[in-house]
């Protein structure tokens, strides 16, 4: 039987406590709200549960079978729900995309397998910035006081310590593409793996992908798609 398991923290008066880590039995909102129950009742907390935070996946979200709803069912009170700032901004995110490039129901996106396959002909020292294009550079100018505060906020994260990767790898993107050069030197990683619920790869891609557009074969429509995604990405998300 494939075991789950599930982190309960309870945080209050300036203080956080990890309760337990359950194995679960599978992941659905009943066998969630259940476990995190059990928690409360053992460390006697249930009575002091304001709200619960957490991912915006179904299983917790749910309507009727959410763990969430269920959870405030066995308490008898209301919670307030606080959803993780990352995923939703994650789901907004891949709204912007869906509506700007169409959605897929298969498990590829057809655009990125074929620029992935193109990446050894590609020539990574002839990249275009927003700039370089016109009708982006235009709306780019429009929001030039906006490019100007992504851009200082873009060079302060990177001199942080950044945990993973790919945060960097996105952040020095964003930077190109509003026309910066980077204090490291130009660049490029070679397009790996994505999956359709990490919004992180898809964007990467995109970005790479629009860069490159000149020596890629695409369509108008992909190309106008990636401008509007991109411009999204890089002027609202990128804080996120």
């Amino acid at each position: 039987m494939n075991m789950l398991t599930e982190s309960q923290f309870m945080s209050g008066g300036g203080t956080a406590m990890l309760l337990s880590v359950p194995k679960l039995r599978d992941g659905t909102g009943k066998t969630i709200a259940y476990a995190v129950k059990q928690a409360t009742d053992n460390w006697k907390l249930a009575d002091h549960i304001k709200a619960a935070c957490c991912d915006a996946t179904a299983s917790n979200t749910g309507k009727k079978s959410g763990s969430c709803n269920l959870l405030a069912k066995r308490l008898k009170q209301s919670l307030l729900y606080m959803s993780c700032r990352h995923h939703i901004f994650e789901i907004m995110n891949g709204n912007a995309f869906d509506l700007s490039l169409g959605y897929s129901t298969g498990p590829d996106i057809q655009l990125f397998v074929r620029f992935k396959k193109y990446w050894s002909h590609i020539d990574v020292s002839q990249f275009e910035s927003g700039f370089d294009d016109y009708e982006t550079s235009y709306i780019l100018s429009e929001c030039q006081n906006t490019v100007d505060q992504i851009v200082r906020f873009a060079k302060t994260a990177l001199n942080t310590h950044l945990r993973r990767g790919d945060y960097r790898e996105f952040l020095e993107l964003v930077l190109m593409f509003l026309g910066e050069k980077l204090d490291r030197g130009l660049r490029f990683i070679q397009p790996g793996a994505y999956h359709r619920a990490r919004m992180m790869a898809k964007i990467i891609y995109s970005l790479k992908i629009w860069m490159f557009r000149q020596q890629f074969t695409i369509t108008p429509r992909e190309i106008k798609g990636l401008r509007d995604l991109n411009i999204f990405v890089a002027l609202v998300y990128t804080k996120f």
